[in-house]
């Protein structure tokens, strides 16, 4: 944050506002920081200054936990496959590839893929697909108007299917974080599919 001469910066209860070290003193300055450091003389002759501040979390001692910290580890896909092979069975599974078939409502059950896919990024993403039902049987603008209230995901086409499909940055997500998306492709993929063709095929 950058407070140019003149302004006050508010500093929350929760945290301490640093300033930036500094040649310069004055003799107003507070003990809580040093004078602003000089940025240059102004054209009117009058020198402008700026207030460099950076922000440091209250709790920063050597027991200190990040945010991170608090939250299952980043996932590669070997880490992915680890997490899920102790919380679902696995109904088959290939080279970056793995399928299940978990209850959802009542009787019902849905089939979902995970595949390992390298996005536009050239970034490894975990991809998460459930069908809905054969091209045939779904009123594919019905599809997507359904596919809108989700927070996240989207209907697509492939081989003859219509799928619900969702994708996450491996790397970049902590576990438990896939699990939410893995289980909101799953229930939206049956409730679309029941909705859309009635019956409990995928």
């Amino acid at each position: 944050m950058v407070s140019t001469c003149g302004c006050r910066a508010t500093r929350p209860r929760s945290a301490t506002w640093l300033a930036a070290p500094s040649r310069d003193t004055h003799a107003a300055a507070t003990r809580r920081a040093p004078a602003p450091r000089r940025a240059g003389q102004g054209g009117d002759g009058l020198r402008s200054t700026v207030l460099v501040l950076t922000y440091a979390p209250a709790s920063t001692g050597p027991g200190a936990r990040t945010a991170r910290s608090r939250f299952a580890p980043m996932a590669s896909w070997d880490d992915l496959g680890s997490f899920v092979r102790v919380r679902y069975e696995i109904m088959r599974q290939r080279e970056g590839e793995l399928w299940f078939e978990l209850p959802t409502t009542g009787e019902r059950t849905q089939r979902v893929a995970v595949r390992l896919v390298t996005g536009e990024d050239e970034h490894p993403w975990a991809q998460i697909t459930s069908a809905i039902g054969r091209v045939e049987q779904v009123d594919l603008a019905r599809a997507l108007e359904l596919a809108a209230e989700p927070v996240t995901g989207g209907v697509v086409v492939a081989d003859g299917l219509v799928l619900f499909r969702h994708a996450i940055p491996l790397h970049d997500t902590a576990l438990d974080g896939f699990e939410r998306s893995f289980r909101l492709v799953v229930d939206v993929a049956d409730r679309l599919e029941k909705e859309l063709t009635g019956a409990d095929e995928q």
